[in-house]
């Protein structure tokens, strides 16, 4: 099963490379995000608010983090036939994994594969 350190994601964090606005975003993102890291699902209006931010410029962010894989759209929004939207679903990533099948060790910032074998990876100088 995999395992999910937010702690250690937020250390993953503070070393990267990624503009001051892209860092208030995954913030409150990870704020909303459950303990696997997932179930992320603020609409760009809330998003927007909570950042302090015009809509357009989150959305902008959310691409930034998405492309540079410190998040991933697991379920797209949208709008309903009868004009009902509803949130884009995200899970923090760390970037450079090739999927979620790896769990982040908190005490040695290495990223392990579910069978335990360390990768030899370490991250936080993103």
């Amino acid at each position: 099963m995999t395992r999910f350190n937010k702690i250690a994601y937020l250390e993953c964090v503070i070393g990267a490379k990624i503009p001051a606005g892209a860092v208030q975003v995954l913030v409150v993102l990870y704020t909303y995000s459950d303990a696997t890291g997932g179930n992320i699902h603020p609409g760009i209006k809330r998003l927007a608010g909570d950042c302090r931010m015009g809509e357009s410029t989150v959305s902008a962010q959310l691409k930034l983090l998405t492309d540079r894989g410190f998040i991933r759209e697991e379920c797209r929004g949208g709008r309903s036939w009868d004009g009902r939207k509803w949130a884009s679903v995200y899970q923090l990533c760390i970037p450079g994994s090739p999927s979620d099948n790896l769990e982040v060790d908190g005490v040695s910032n290495v990223r392990k594969s579910r069978d335990g074998r360390g990768t030899g990876v370490r991250w936080p100088g993103l």
